[in-house]
């Protein structure tokens, strides 16, 4: 208790205190903050799989460096660090474009709630496949195994960011030998050709460490067959003027009559000058072969997806098969197989979903064994996607009264389009009286469709009708 006019002196020890204590407290926090993102990296996987962090994945464009960039967010309220190991591949969501695997570890700090963005280092390991584009969307996909994942770590321990050692990666994956490794520096092939040997079988010691050209040339081109029968081990390679190989897409690969269509990348490192040429064979019997350049390009197409329906005759009963062909009636993309057709008339629908030559017109036909076409029609490749609705079915009874005796009468389905959907009864004779027939058909139609039951003479004219919805 102080007396008025005495001095008031503060406890100094006190405040002394008071000021340590607050800034243990404020020092305990800081290193709190600190230290936070000092904690053991959680690997990217396992950081996924527990949903810890969400991660979208797009490239930059090109084969190798800084092609990937990802974009992590933490979903936890705790700063956390996120290991990017060497060797995680992300997959391509465009599967004619290479995946892209990492060749450099990161260890990328998020803060709570928080998102980062990183560019890590990667190579393409798919050289049958076109570049990554700029943009294009990857995912998080498997881990690299074996020599592979040997490989991606003794790049990211080497730092080979380069060329020679995306030649390498190629190697291992395609399984060629060493001598596809190409570098002036025959120091760093030396260490690439481990893995590469490893994964191929192939000894080190036939190959000849020489410097050698490496100069890559890009070129991404399309292959276009018309095959008249089908080939159950197709190989699709491409040989270089001495007929070795330099790449190949496929081998033991089942490919079907008509028209195929291959986006390839048909990169090398054999100079601008490289005389090289796509071929496609079974067995020994080549079925297609086609010269490649630097200067080739990926040929247009027409993405076709038409539906197209069609009402023809079957003299007697047949094996017949449908398909889009050209003007000049050769084969271009089989709808169905050769099926039983009984003695009447019959409907079909064909639905075509292809690439085929941009420029050309195309035809929806139906033929029999012996090459007898029994029904064509123009396809229109203009006419929106069609919908396919969900099967449905209508039933019901048609009644009327006869009046007079007729021969060669029809009962028959029609669509609002008058085309005939099912004939159900072909009646040589029909004599006077009350008549009540069932019917009962299935179609894709749609929930809107209309359809008329009609009874027709050997005209064609239609004596008694029904109509039909839902």
């Amino acid at each position: 208790m102080y007396r008025l006019g005495e001095i008031f002196i503060p406890n100094v020890n006190f405040i002394l205190m008071r000021i340590k204590v607050l800034l243990l407290c404020v020092g305990t926090l800081f290193m709190s903050l600190n230290s936070s993102f000092s904690q053991t990296p959680i690997a990217l996987a396992k950081a996924l799989a527990e949903q810890k962090v969400k991660v979208l994945a797009r490239g930059t464009g090109g084969y190798n460096g800084e092609k990937l960039l990802l974009s992590l967010k933490n979903l936890t309220g705790l700063p956390i660090q996120i290991e990017v190991p060497a060797g995680q591949i992300f997959g391509s969501d465009d599967t004619t474009k290479q995946d892209l695997m990492i060749v450099e570890p990161e260890i990328i700090p998020i803060a709570a709630r928080g998102v980062t963005k990183e560019l890590v280092y990667t190579m393409c390991i798919q050289s049958h496949n076109s570049s990554p584009g700029t943009d294009e969307r990857f995912h998080f996909a498997s881990m690299a195994e074996g020599p592979l994942l040997d490989l991606a770590e003794m790049i990211a321990e080497q730092d080979f960011h380069n060329s020679t050692a995306q030649s390498a990666v190629w190697s291992v994956t395609n399984g060629d030998p060493v001598r596809f490794i190409f570098a002036s520096d025959t120091g760093m092939v030396r260490q690439l050709a481990g893995p590469v040997s490893e994964a191929t079988g192939a000894d080190v010691q036939d190959f000849n460490f020489v410097p050698r050209e490496h100069l890559m040339v890009d070129i991404q081109t399309s292959f276009e067959v018309l095959l008249n029968q089908d080939a159950t081990d197709a190989t699709l390679e491409l040989i270089d003027e001495h007929g070795q190989l330099v790449r190949r897409y496929f081998q033991g690969r089942r490919v079907e009559e008509g028209f195929m269509r291959w986006t390839l990348n048909a990169s090398h490192v054999l100079g601008e000058n490289a005389q090289l040429k796509l071929v496609l064979r079974s067995g020994s019997e080549v079925l297609a072969e086609r010269n490649v350049t630097s200067q080739d390009t990926i040929a247009p197409v027409l993405d076709l997806h038409a539906k197209t329906v069609v009402v023809y005759e079957v003299p007697q009963d047949a094996q017949v098969m449908s398909g889009i062909y050209d003007e000049e009636g050769k084969l271009y993309y089989r709808v169905s197989r050769y099926q039983l057709r009984k003695q009447g008339m019959h409907r079909t629908t064909l639905i075509a979903k292809k690439q085929l030559p941009d420029g050309m017109r195309f035809f929806a036909q139906v033929v029999t064994e012996d090459g007898t076409v029994l029904a064509r029609k123009e396809v229109d490749p203009n006419q929106s996607e069609p919908v396919i609705h969900p099967k449905a079915q209508l039933s019901g009874t048609f009644q009327w009264q006869q009046t007079e005796t007729q021969q060669n009468l029809r009962l028959a389905i029609y669509d609002s389009d008058g085309l005939v959907k099912r004939i159900l009864y072909d009646i040589s004779e029909m004599n006077p009286g009350r008549k009540n027939f069932r019917y009962r058909f299935e179609h894709r139609d749609g929930p809107d469709a209309v359809f008329f039951i009609r009874l027709t003479d050997a005209a064609g004219t239609v004596l008694q009708e029904k109509k039909i919805t839902r």
